[in-house]
C-alpha cells in the first residue's frame, strides 16, 4: 500500500468525522439562530446549505474510502469531481454567512425591527410575540431605545406620551399592564441582535472556511494517487514488453 493511498484513506477517514461535525454544528445553528430568522432570510439559507454540505461531505467521503482501496482512475476523478463540488458549497455558505455578518446586516435587522413595531396593534400576534420575547430577553426596547415606538407609531393619546410603549420594554411592575410602567430598558435591540447574530454567523462561516480550504487537500492527493497509479501502470508494462521481448529471443 502506497503512501498517497494510506494518505487519502487517511484524509476521507478525517472528511466523515468532520462531515458528522458539520451536520451536528448545522443543526445546532439552525435550531440556536433560527429563533432570530425572522431578522433575515439569510439566515435560514444560510443554516440548510451547511447541513446539506454536511451530508454531502459524509457521502462523499465514504465514496473516497471505497476508491482508495481499488485503482480505478475514472472513480478517482469521480470523486475528485465531486470534493470540488462540495468545497465549492461549502465557499457559498462561509460567503453567505459574511454577507450575513457585514454586508448590510444591521441595516435589514433595523428594517425589521421597525416592520415590527409598526405592526405591533395590527392584530399579528406573531409580531407582537416576536418583539415582546426580543425586548424582554434582552432587556432592550425599540430600534435605538423606547423612544422608537412613539416616533415610528402615532401617539393616539397626548396626555400619556408612553402608552405605544409595550410592557415588553418595562423594567417595573408586575401586573402586564403598562399604565403602571415607570421606567422602560433604555437600550435599543439593534446593536444587541447585531451582535449576537453576526458573531455567530461568522464563527461557523469561518469554520466552513477552514473545512473548505482543508478539502482541497483532498483533491491534491487524489491527483497524486492518480498519477501514482498512472505510473504504475506505465512501469508493468514496460516490464511486461522486457518480459515478451525476453520470452521471444530465447525461443
Amino acid at each position: 500500500m502506497n503512501c498517497s493511498k494510506c494518505l487519502l484513506i487517511f484524509i476521507n477517514v478525517l472528511y466523515m468525522c468532520s462531515s458528522v461535525l458539520i451536520v451536528a454544528a448545522g443543526v445546532i445553528a439552525k435550531i440556536f439562530l433560527g429563533k432570530y430568522s425572522f431578522l433575515s432570510d439569510g439566515i435560514s439559507i444560510f443554516t440548510t446549505l451547511w447541513i446539506v454540505a454536511g451530508c454531502c461531505l459524509l457521502v462523499i467521503s465514504i465514496f473516497g474510502i471505497i476508491v482508495s482501496f481499488g485503482s480505478n482512475t475514472i472513480f478517482i476523478n469521480v470523486y475528485s469531481i465531486l470534493l470540488i463540488a462540495i468545497v465549492v458549497l461549502q465557499i457559498s455558505a462561509a460567503i453567505a454567512g459574511f454577507s450575513i455578518s457585514a454586508c448590510r446586516s444591521k441595516e435589514i435587522i433595523s428594517d425589521t425591527i421597525t416592520s415590527l413595531i409598526q405592526s405591533y396593534d395590527h392584530n399579528e400576534t406573531s409580531s407582537r410575540e416576536t418583539i415582546d420575547w426580543m425586548q424582554s430577553k434582552y432587556q432592550c426596547c425599540g430600534v435605538k431605545g423606547p423612544d422608537d415606538w412613539n416616533t415610528l407609531k402615532p401617539v393616539t393619546d397626548a396626555a400619556n406620551e408612553n402608552k405605544n410603549i409595550p410592557f415588553s420594554c418595562c423594567i417595573q411592575g408586575t401586573d402586564g399592564s403598562t399604565s403602571q410602567c415607570t421606567d422602560y430598558f433604555k437600550n435599543g435591540c439593534l446593536n444587541i441582535m447585531h451582535e449576537i447574530v453576526s458573531n455567530n454567523v461568522l464563527i461557523v462561516s469561518l469554520f466552513a472556511l477552514a473545512v473548505a480550504i482543508a478539502q482541497i487537500l483532498g483533491v491534491l492527493v487524489a491527483y497524486f494517487r492518480n498519477k501514482s497509479i498512472k505510473k504504475s501502470r506505465t512501469i508493468d508494462d514496460v516490464d511486461y514488453a522486457k518480459l515478451a521481448t525476453k520470452n521471444h529471443n530465447f525461443y
